[in-house]
């Protein structure tokens, strides 16, 4: 026995984020805001991505006086994220953490549903994350240091929608798909880490026009906690994702149990 105990490895979130480089999708919603204002808090270097104005994620991550960027891209125009990625390569010289959260969420009804419906979240939702993977890791290929791929998918990617419509189901569900392949392809040749955590109901502006009694009758399909999950239990679960390096390929849930069901 050396008396060695494990917790020489220990590593704070200050001493991991500090100047890491780190993408946030969908960085003006509830989610979005959570992570970058962490990541901010931490020393890393969030990297906001939205489609519309982020007044308020930029505001809560200035006033930790590091610094950030803020970014106006269209996720389901592939031209618009590789000439993102140009303007981040020229000015980083480098990737460290992408996470992929922005999506649109659809409740439309099966004989209601168009062309439309479909196409405007599975190219947001799915392609959009698909290409923005894609300019991560080409960016990350040549670090040495922990590089990591983290994508926001959902119960319903799982369970095929308590509420919510056939296009934001199938979206999510490429979505863990797309964790799986790029865990593969990234993980083996450059080393990078790709995992999904899948919540059920977040409480935030997403769900602010979901019907009451629908997320109430998800709530009561729970085991435990009965109740939205709140943002933070993502972060919780963040944490534990960028202090355990040998986890990836790994999708965890945060759904109170209903899969037990």
């Amino acid at each position: 026995m050396n008396g060695s105990t494990g917790f020489e490895q220990y590593v704070t979130m200050e001493e991991y984020l500090k100047g890491r480089r780190c993408i946030i999708t969908g960085s003006s919603g509830t989610i979005g805001k959570i992570f970058a204002t962490f990541i901010a808090s931490r020393g890393g270097i969030p990297i906001l991505v939205d489609v519309v104005p982020q007044e308020e994620t930029e505001e809560a991550v200035a006033s930790y006086g590091g610094e950030y960027s803020a970014h106006r891209v269209d996720l389901s125009d592939v031209a618009q994220i590789k000439s993102f990625y140009a303007e981040i390569a020229e000015r980083y010289d480098g990737l460290d953490l992408l996470i992929n959260n922005a999506g649109l969420l659809s409740e439309v009804k099966l004989l209601d549903m168009t062309e439309d419906n479909w196409d405007r979240v599975l190219n947001v939702n799915a392609k959009g994350a698909a290409f923005m993977s894609q300019g991560a890791v080409g960016l990350m290929q040549h670090g040495s240091d922990d590089r990591q791929i983290i994508n926001i998918v959902s119960l319903a990617a799982l369970v095929g929608g308590l509420y919510v419509g056939a296009p934001y189901v199938c979206s999510k569900a490429a979505l863990l798909g797309l964790s799986r392949n790029y865990t593969v392809q990234a993980g083996k040749e450059f080393g990078i880490r790709v995992n999904s955590i899948s919540p059920v109901i977040v409480s935030g502006q997403m769900i602010s026009n979901t019907p009451r009694e629908a997320i109430d009758g998800v709530k009561n399909l729970m085991k435990v906690w009965n109740q939205e999950v709140p943002p933070v239990h993502l972060l919780y679960v963040f944490e534990m994702l960028c202090r355990t390096p040998s986890m990836t390929g790994k999708n965890i849930v945060l759904d109170g149990g209903i899969l037990l069901e």
